[in-house]
């Protein structure tokens, strides 16, 4: 797994203890270390088997663009069906270090087959020019 630094890499790992997620949980392993990509405090709204993204998004509101669309994307990673987000807010709003981290972790996403956003094949919405 890549990580942007050791930082990343200790904080993620904090969130998945402090979480309880199981080794399956890939949605839930998503939104994590997507969270651990912020240079933010996040581990407050992270409990036992569940993220306070409701409270994330409101104190997330004057932090950067970039910085609210890893928000948005995490929240969406761990329920798509009630978070939505579009792909041009995540990616347009993104520096090149986070944007790296999402790029691999959707990778891995697509490699395992699963919707992140309602599509039939992630890694090819990443890849490929135009989205399609």
């Amino acid at each position: 797994m890549w990580f942007k630094d050791a930082k990343q890499e200790r904080l993620y790992r904090a969130l998945c203890d402090k979480a309880q997620v199981q080794a399956g949980e890939r949605e839930y392993l998503a939104s994590l270390y997507v969270l651990a990509a912020l240079d933010k405090p996040v581990e407050r709204f992270v409990l036992p088997r569940e993220i306070d993204f409701p409270a994330l998004v409101k104190q997330a509101r004057p932090w950067s663009s970039g910085e609210k669309a890893l928000v948005k994307l995490a929240a969406t990673l761990f329920n798509s069906t009630f978070w939505k987000v579009s792909l041009h807010d995540v990616f347009c709003r993104l520096d090149s270090t986070n944007f790296l981290s999402v790029k691999y972790r959707l990778a891995y996403l697509g490699r395992n087959n699963l919707d992140v956003f309602n599509v039939s094949n992630t890694k090819s919405v990443f890849f490929s020019k135009g989205g399609k």
